[in-house]
């Protein structure tokens, strides 16, 4: 577990321009130098005209991509999926809406097979996510709660999901797109992202 602790943070506005610069940058600094390549023989002799072919057999660095129900049970998906890629997330299927239709109700039975099938690929699973800040995306019936009903119905749903998923995920969005969105603040004041 890394526990990290910010002091001051401060978003600034930037140009396209000025994102494509610090992408570019970002990139070059994250290489480590061009690669040479000799062929020899056995003597350390240079072969001349040698021929040189490549293959990566295993990703060096974490590369994902979301992904949904729909995967599981297709062949040709699951084998090209698994063949390319080292990280998911969920696109919907660990979310409050999807696990909890009804009130009470719950259902990780698909979350459940996504994350079976990840684990015996090698593939880990970031999970996505346990709270979701924009009010159309909650599930029907948390739309009519509010302060301590809404505060408890909160409380039930990150300690279901995240204990449920201990030590199986990467890591997790916990309150997705708090800052293009407030509902949980408008129900139950400006706080709210930090008391959840």
């Amino acid at each position: 577990m890394v526990e990290i602790w910010v002091d001051s943070v401060s978003l600034q506005p930037f140009t396209q321009k000025e994102w494509n610069f610090h992408q570019e940058q970002s990139i070059y600094k994250a290489r480590k130098g061009a690669v040479r390549i000799r062929a020899v023989d056995s003597e350390g002799q240079p072969i001349p005209n040698a021929t040189i072919s490549i293959q990566q057999k295993r990703l060096g660095f974490p590369f994902g991509c979301e992904v949904e129900k729909n995967i599981l049970g297709n062949q040709a998906y699951e084998n090209w999926f698994t063949q390319r890629f080292t990280v998911t997330t969920f696109a919907n299927e660990m979310k409050w809406y999807s696990t909890e239709v009804v009130r009470g109700k719950e259902d990780y039975s698909t979350a459940d097979a996504m994350l079976r099938f990840f684990k015996q690929h090698g593939v880990a699973v970031r999970g996505h996510n346990v709270l979701w800040d924009d009010p159309k995306y909650q599930p029907g019936w948390v739309n009519s709660l509010s302060g301590n009903d809404l505060y408890n119905a909160v409380k039930r749903r990150v300690f279901s999901v995240v204990s449920r998923y201990k030590g199986q995920l990467a890591g997790w969005d916990v309150v997705n797109e708090n800052l293009h969105f407030s509902f949980f603040e408008n129900k139950m004041g400006p706080k709210a992202s930090y008391d959840i």
